[in-house]
């Protein structure tokens, strides 16, 4: 659930990033993108199972 409601972030800022008119909204956009992003990333890897996780570490 976290996961959608993330990429759901992404899409809206992605709209403001590419038609904003404030070019302060549009880097604030682009910065929640990133972060929502990398929280994607971290989520997905603690849903991983440990045997997924610890392979990818050795």
């Amino acid at each position: 659930m976290m996961v959608e409601h993330h990429k759901g972030s992404i899409a809206m800022a992605d709209v403001e990033a590419r038609n904003g008119d404030s070019a302060p909204a549009r880097r604030f956009a682009a910065t929640i993108m990133r972060d929502q992003t990398a929280e994607i990333t971290e989520i997905e890897s603690i849903l991983r199972p440990d045997s997924e996780r610890n392979s990818r570490h050795r």
